[in-house]
């Protein structure tokens, strides 16, 4: 399917919505890093997960300790959704991936940040790469290395920052965000 097909002014309104929808579930459903998950709700006498589950436990290098635990079947799922969603709308998906990452498979807000961000790097440098390989990016060389730059400096503001915020601020700046683009996108006057 090609947005090509798709008038600009109903794709518009379509992923304004969507961002607005997306923003106001983020911002109710915020909620902080200290409170308690289901990993922490875990116990022993719990029942024994499927070899698809994953237990991760580990101390970052700021001295943060996180535990959680995710199904591998429903990542491979949601990454298939996110990457088919993403590129239907010509965008990164972290506004998909991160919500996901923490409401449906439990990681922490810091970490699904850095996932979410991980991939979309991921999937920019192959797309970049094809583009080129086609012939069809001569132009966007020059402006591609500088925003590349611009991500690099600003991926380590953003980190060294996330450690003085919580994330249940974290995710409601990213609804705020979401909200003022959807707006944006459904009254491109305003």
């Amino acid at each position: 399917m090609s947005t090509a097909y798709v008038p600009r002014p109903a794709f518009d309104m379509t992923f304004g919505v969507l961002m607005i929808a997306a923003g106001i579930f983020l911002w109710f459903s915020a909620k902080d890093e200290h409170s308690q998950t289901r990993a922490d709700r875990t116990d022993r006498t719990a029942p024994k997960r499927s070899a698809f589950w994953t237990v991760r436990d580990f101390v970052d290098a700021d001295g943060m300790h996180y535990h959680y635990e995710y199904n591998k079947m429903i990542g491979i799922v949601l990454s298939a959704f996110v990457g088919f969603v993403s590129s239907l709308l010509g965008v990164g998906g972290g506004f998909i991936h991160v919500p996901a990452l923490t409401r449906l498979l439990n990681f922490p807000v810091h970490i699904a940040t850095a996932t979410s961000h991980f991939v979309l790097a991921s999937m920019a440098l192959t797309g970049t790469l094809v583009h080129i390989a086609r012939g069809v990016f001569e132009h966007g060389v020059r402006r591609t290395a500088i925003l590349a730059m611009g991500v690099l400096l600003g991926a380590q503001i953003g980190a060294h920052l996330s450690n003085r915020v919580g994330g249940k601020w974290i995710i409601r700046g990213l609804a705020l965000a979401l909200i003022f683009v959807g707006i944006r996108l459904i009254w491109p006057e305003v």
